[in-house]
């Protein structure tokens, strides 16, 4: 065997010690590849459900009644129902009917 044969043959089994030693490291990394794209899939739809949960919670907003279209009712609300109590309250009296709810 010459030293050309014998050193292609040296290569050869390094090459096979090479591949041997790095298919775990391959079949490793590829499973960590997939991992991620699987965690990268995920994450994209969480933030497209995310958007669309702020996009509703704008509308959301846009559409409730305000602090102050509250208070506006509330008054325009007492104010009718005073106008109501005075007007039974002088029925009442020009009736002459007590009402059971006053003392």
């Amino acid at each position: 065997m010459t030293n050309e044969e014998l050193l292609e043959k040296m290569r050869g089994i390094v090459r096979e010690e090479i591949q041997a030693e790095t298919k775990p490291m391959n079949t490793r990394l590829t499973g960590l590849e997939q991992g991620q794209a699987q965690i990268t899939t995920g994450v994209e739809a969480l933030a497209a459900g995310h958007q669309d949960v702020m996009g509703q919670v704008k509308t959301i907003r846009s559409e409730m009644a305000t602090k102050a279209d509250m208070q506006d009712l509330d008054a325009k609300l007492v104010k009718r129902v005073n106008g109501h109590e005075k007007r039974i309250d002088d029925l009442e009296k020009e009736a002459g009917l007590p009402n059971p709810h006053k003392n």
